[in-house]
């Protein structure tokens, strides 16, 4: 067993312990996944069923509920929505769950995202809400307490990822009057919040049993219908005549939405791509934080996009 990860066997350890379930006696393999922007994915193979090993990062840890995130998994779980999980660390630091084998050419049609969205918007609503303009709200104070903390150094490479992050704050704040506009727009239709994963990019998509399920719910709650919306669009590279056709699919058959919501569903999708930009933000932020006053650890603003 010297040849795994120490990390790695030392999370299975406490695995075992809590849940009584025997696995580092019949792992072959353990291998790094390549999914996963932030946080780490360890593919732990066995003799009798392959697992996934997540380890938390700091960072994700930083602006994430895990809480939260367990209960949103356990919500698509229940129905079918989203791989086992079988173990949650005490400290939330490392999630043990099913290893879902993927085709290698993995595809799938206009009608099963359409179906997964559904799904998803009539699953159970969890504890948490977070509406847009809460979510806005909350990454510009927490931008704001990073820009408070990030001193002033003379390494230059450090010096440089800083000038990086104060150029990425001064685009936010830039910003601040047309996301006000955006948000006002989605809080002017007063729709009920639903079950929202809120980052469904091609990577948290899996196919089993034929059909779409979800993966990595960090951003899950309950949230704006339209927003659920954009984080597919925004994620995936349709063609104008696909995105069209989910878009008007999406609208048409919401039990709150309409045809006429498009340009509500544009302000949404501007939403998204400025979230983005605020989570890099926190996310490259906190690590600088963390940095100082080493540079040792090299970051770098593309390892997060």
């Amino acid at each position: 067993m010297g040849s795994f990860p120490a990390e790695v066997m030392s999370a299975l350890e406490y695995c075992e312990r809590d849940t009584k379930r025997s696995i580092i006696q019949h792992i072959t393999s353990v291998s790094t996944l390549t999914a996963g922007k932030s946080n780490r994915n360890f593919l732990i193979s066995t003799s009798m069923q392959d697992y996934v090993l997540r380890v938390n990062s700091a960072e994700s840890s930083f602006i994430c509920d895990r809480r939260n995130e367990i209960e949103c998994w356990q919500i698509a779980e229940q129905r079918g929505l989203a791989p086992k999980l079988f173990w949650v660390s005490e400290d939330h630091n490392f999630y043990l769950s099913e290893y879902v084998h993927q085709p290698t050419d993995k595809r799938y049609r206009l009608k099963d995202i359409q179906k997964l969205l559904k799904d998803l918007s009539t699953l159970p609503l969890p504890t948490k809400i977070i509406s847009c303009e809460q979510q806005w709200q909350i990454y510009q104070q927490q931008v704001e307490s990073i820009a408070a903390q990030l001193p002033q150094v003379n390494d230059s490479y450090l010096r440089n990822e800083n000038k990086q992050w104060h150029k990425l704050k001064t685009k936010l704040d830039a910003l601040q009057p047309n996301i006000k506009n955006w948000v006002h727009s989605l809080e002017c239709l007063n729709v009920k919040p639903q079950f929202c994963h809120r980052d469904l990019n091609p990577d948290n998509i899996l196919i089993k049993d034929g059909q779409l399920i979800c993966i990595d719910f960090e951003y899950a709650c309950q949230s704006h219908s339209l927003y659920e919306l954009a984080s597919l669009i925004a994620n995936h590279n349709l063609n104008e005549s696909d995105e069209n056709s989910l878009i008007s699919a999406y609208l048409d058959s919401h039990p709150e939405l309409s045809l006429l919501n498009r340009k509500e569903f544009d302000a949404a999708l501007q939403l998204f791509g400025v979230f983005c930009d605020y989570w890099l933000a926190l996310m490259t932020g906190h690590r600088l934080i963390e940095n100082y006053p080493s540079s040792n650890t090299k970051l770098k603003f593309h390892n997060f996009l």
